[in-house]
């Protein structure tokens, strides 16, 4: 881990090494954090062509495209579930746009049929507060404007946030889809790709996933 400014790990363990006041580093981060925000802006408008049914007992998203799978669905509705089941065509892409300045998952069980977590992001655009309780998160987080409290549970994924708080551990799946690119003006760049992948912190953004199985912050 480098930190470029104060850190502090209390009862937590790191399976590295800590160096402290890294002045070289291999991003920009206020030029990370833009990109991650608009970018997450611009997943949110695009046309969901999954679709989702269910309630407070289970919800499920379906799809059909081998390429990309978009659903739009509350956060309401996804903080009163108690299962979620996605199915996708094997190695389609599945971009979840959740929206609600205040979400959370808790207790809810995970059920992929046909692709697989690697390929799953849930992109809280509108987040600014975020809760992960006693759930095993399968797929990946962008949640660039949102101070996550992730008590308990684990995420097989990326995990993109502004801040982040708890004992909840990642393990080493990291987010493999590909997704459509916007430039910084937030027009789309046609042709091209991204795929959200690594391992960073820092500069107020949690960007990825540690690289050591059962990490605990």
């Amino acid at each position: 881990i480098n930190v470029g400014g104060k850190y502090s790990n209390p009862n937590t363990s790191v399976g590295g090494e800590v160096t402290y006041g890294t002045t070289i580093m291999p991003f920009d981060f206020k030029a990370v954090a833009s990109d991650l925000k608009v970018m997450s802006n611009y997943f949110s408008t695009l046309d969901a062509n999954g679709t989702s049914s269910g309630g407070e007992n289970g919800l499920t998203l379906s799809g059909s495209s081998k390429s990309l799978d978009v659903f739009n669905i509350r956060g309401s509705d996804l903080s009163k579930a108690s299962n979620l089941t996605i199915n996708a065509p094997s190695g389609a892409t599945v971009l979840i746009n959740v929206d609600g300045t205040s979400d959370k998952i808790s207790n809810m069980g995970f059920n992929i049929k046909g692709t697989d977590k690697q390929k799953v992001i849930f992109n809280f655009y509108q987040a600014t507060s975020l809760t992960f309780s006693g759930v095993g998160i399968q797929g990946s987080v962008l949640a660039p404007l949102a101070a996550v409290n992730f008590s308990s549970g684990s995420i097989d994924g990326t995990m993109i946030a502004g801040s982040l708080s708890g004992r909840g551990s990642s393990n080493d799946f990291l987010f493999n889809g590909i997704l459509p690119v916007t430039s910084s003006q937030g027009v789309p760049e046609p042709g091209v790709t991204m795929l959200l992948a690594g391992s960073l912190i820092g500069g107020g953004f949690f960007f990825g996933n540690m690289r050591r199985k059962q990490v605990r912050y």
